[in-house]
C-alpha cells in the first residue's frame, strides 16, 4: 500500500533535510582546526592539497566545513600537518555529539 502525504508532511520533511544541512559543531571546529595549522604552516591551500592528493577546492571545502575529509583523508591531513587524530577529534566533538551513557530505567545504557 503506498502512503500518501500531506502537504504538512512535505513541509516539515523539507524543514528537517534542511536543518540536516547545518554544518554541525564537529564539522565547524575540524574545519577551523585544519585552516589555522595549514596557516601557522605558512602553507597555501594549493600546498597542502599537493601534500596530500587533493586539489586546492577541496582543501578550501574542508576548511569551510562545507565538506568532512573520508578516514583516508583524515589520517593523510593529521600526518601531513602533524596533529594527532585523538586529539583533533576529542577537541572537534562536542557533548551533544556523544551518545547519551546514561541507564535507562532498567539498567541499560544506550
Amino acid at each position: 500500500m503506498r502512503q500518501s502525504y500531506t502537504e504538512n508532511d512535505v513541509i516539515f520533511l523539507e524543514s528537517a533535510v534542511r536543518d540536516s544541512l547545518d554544518r554541525s559543531f564537529f564539522d565547524r571546529r575540524l574545519s577551523a582546526i585544519l585552516a589555522a595549522r595549514r596557516q601557522e604552516l605558512g602553507w597555501s591551500q594549493d600546498d597542502l592539497g599537493l601534500r596530500i592528493g587533493v586539489t586546492r577546492a577541496m582543501v578550501s571545502r574542508y576548511e569551510r566545513g562545507d565538506s568532512v575529509p573520508g578516514l583516508r583523508v583524515f589520517a593523510q591531513l593529521c600526518r601531513t600537518l602533524v596533529l594527532d587524530a585523538r586529539l583533533i577529534l576529542s577537541l572537534a566533538l562536542s557533548p551533544t555529539d556523544l551518545p547519551d551513557s546514561t541507564p535507562d530505567s532498567e539498567g541499560r545504557r544506550s
